[in-house]
């Protein structure tokens, strides 16, 4: 983590919840749907659900006494990955009406970029400050009221905190002890990746495999779901008066490695992804790829002549617009038009042949040719470049 200004201090910290699923008090979880609005009969089923089950114990394959819980989730229904989510939709609003208190202050990644106070994955949870030790007793006081209400446990030894660089040592020692949690090194890993990169990033990224077509996936969850919190801050920061799919977004030399990774995955989305007309407003007319589905209509065919060559006005005159319906960005190598790792990795594995076999027959064709035998001839080759100049 980096302030980007000089009297910025950050901190997050990596919350341990003990045994999330088996923790969850029922009244707690009850009380949460009712808030949300939930009729009552749906409440009084989710509770039928959780209050009319029992469990057994086995021990060296014999069944013990059946025995009645009194809270927790069974992880193998269906049904409770959903219950969990609203319980931990609470905390989540919680931290947001916290942060908007300015009880404390999340980070953000531009100027203008939006504020990130957390970030959650099920049980995995990451909360964001200002690096001082008012802020950290007062995220203490938010995980206790929590746990208290809730029944989850945080498990503050298996916790970690971790802080800008421009940090000073006694506020770190100070925040830590507040919290009772200990400083992340820099090479600890959050669900199995790298918490951070540092000068070497192939050190940091050696046992994971980043693929093109993975790379080029998130790109175009940043382009086809623009509401995420990933693609707004990303906006804010990298293209924020452009689409996503214009050749003209640039790369600055600052910008993250991840960044700079995704921008270069750029041409294999724009490329093969096309815009379905439906009422016309995303569509940039003269910079997107666009078609639509072929139906009957009719349309004023002077001014479209006088806007597009003759084919293609006709083309054009034939596209019904629907105010009802969106535009719909599709992925060209799927029937179905959706992003797929396989369609795209399948496309750079042929280009990829293809060059090679390209590659192969200009070389052949040059060691061919009729050159005067007296005068030693060299040549430097690179893999994309077969004949240096």
């Amino acid at each position: 983590m980096r302030a980007k200004r000089v009297n910025e201090f950050l901190m997050g910290i990596k919350v341990d919840m003990s045994n999330a699923f088996d923790r969850v008090e029922w009244n707690f979880m009850l009380d949460v749907m009712r808030k949300f609005n939930f009729c009552e009969e749906w409440c009084n089923l989710v509770n039928q659900c959780l209050s009319t089950v029992s469990s057994s114990v086995l021990v060296n394959g014999v069944t013990g006494y059946q025995f009645v819980p009194f809270r927790g989730l069974r992880q193998s229904d269906p049904l409770s990955p959903y219950l969990f989510i609203l319980c931990l939709e609470v905390f989540s609003r919680v931290i947001s009406n916290v942060e908007d208190s300015n009880v404390i202050h999340g980070i953000k990644m531009g100027f203008n970029a939006l504020s990130i106070s957390h970030l959650l994955f099920a049980d995995d949870l990451l909360v964001f400050s200002s690096t001082n030790f008012l802020e950290g007793e007062n995220i203490l006081k938010l995980f206790t009221n929590f746990s208290n209400a809730s029944g989850q446990l945080i498990t503050f030894e298996k916790s970690g905190i971790f802080f800008s660089t421009n940090s000073h040592q006694v506020t770190i020692d100070r925040v830590s002890n507040t919290l009772g949690v200990r400083t992340i090194a820099l090479n600890d890993k959050y669900l199995g990746s790298p918490l951070f990169t540092h000068t070497s990033k192939v050190n940091s990224f050696q046992n994971v495999i980043f693929k093109d077509a993975m790379l080029a996936k998130v790109t175009w969850r940043l382009v086809k779901f623009s509401n995420t919190l990933l693609a707004q801050v990303m906006k804010h920061k990298y293209y924020s008066y452009h689409s996503l799919l214009n050749s003209e977004i640039q790369c600055p030399a600052t910008a993250s490695w991840g960044w700079k990774n995704i921008n270069k995955q750029m041409p294999k989305v724009r490329n093969n992804s096309v815009w379905v007309v439906g009422n016309g407003k995303m569509i940039r007319i003269w910079e997107d790829l666009w078609c639509a589905e072929v139906e009957e209509g009719k349309r004023n065919i002077t001014k479209l002549q006088f806007c597009f060559q003759t084919e293609m006005a006709e083309m054009v005159s034939i596209i019904s617009i629907s105010k009802d319906r969106e535009d719909q960005l599709v992925w060209k190598l799927e029937t179905k038009g959706k992003f797929t790792t396989k369609s795209l990795y399948n496309q750079i594995v042929t280009t990829g042949q293809q060059v090679q076999q390209h590659e192969r027959e200009t070389l052949r064709t040059v060691w061919s040719l009729n050159t005067m035998q007296d005068k030693n001839v060299s040549m430097e080759m690179s893999p994309r470049d077969p004949v240096a100049q």
